[in-house]
């Protein structure tokens, strides 16, 4: 894919977070150009654990829904599955791969789909807001951003690389709504925020 450089429509910065109900730390000193204002972790343990995938953050006493989406390989098999969620100072995406499948690496866009960086019907993913390669293949891989920099609805691209129990590498995708005009199969998913619905 030909590289040229497409401005995402969000400020990016790291998070540090408090392990507990206390206030999150923030810092913004680290400023790109591109993309959505976040952090970026993987791990081998699920970061979305079942407890709060049914409940909700108990810091804040809200409910947010958490939507799952899947991850097909190129014979449109899934492995693996990408949640979106947010509480009430964040957005986080969580990327978790099954049945012995690894994660490569992962490219993200997020932003308005009018604006995705498609040249010559191709995608062009220099113009993503994550582009992820690991040097040790994952199964998990997390993104959060602040919602002060998001608006109220925004698209999600999320397409990548995977490895399967033999060692053979595939292409991968979130799947979602097909996006018309592309050479290849595009798929999207659209989030909006979820604002507080007060625990019964």
């Amino acid at each position: 894919m030909k590289k040229i450089f497409t401005k995402g429509i969000f400020l990016l910065a790291l998070i540090a977070i408090v392990v507990s109900c206390q206030k999150e730390i923030i810092h913004k000193s680290d400023i790109s150009k591109k993309g959505i204002l976040v952090e970026q972790s993987s791990q081998s343990e699920d970061l979305m654990n079942n407890q709060q995938i049914e409940k909700s953050d108990e810091c804040n006493h809200c409910n947010y829904n958490i939507f799952t989406y899947n991850i097909i390989n190129s014979s449109m098999n899934n492995v693996g599955t990408m949640r979106l969620t947010n509480n009430d100072t964040r957005f986080s995406i969580t990327f978790k791969t099954t049945n012995g499948w690894l994660l490569n690496e992962i490219h993200l866009f997020a932003g308005d789909i009018a604006n995705l960086p498609i040249l010559n019907g191709n995608l062009n993913l220099n113009g993503f807001s994550v582009n992820k390669v690991f040097n040790s293949p994952t199964n998990l891989y997390s993104i959060k951003a602040y919602l002060n920099s998001l608006p109220p609805c925004f698209s999600i691209v999320a397409t990548g690389t995977a490895t399967d129990t033999y060692g053979n590498l595939q292409q991968v995708w979130v799947y979602g709504i097909q996006l018309p005009g592309t050479k290849f199969i595009v798929w999207y998913n659209t989030y909006c925020i979820q604002q507080c619905q007060s625990k019964t």
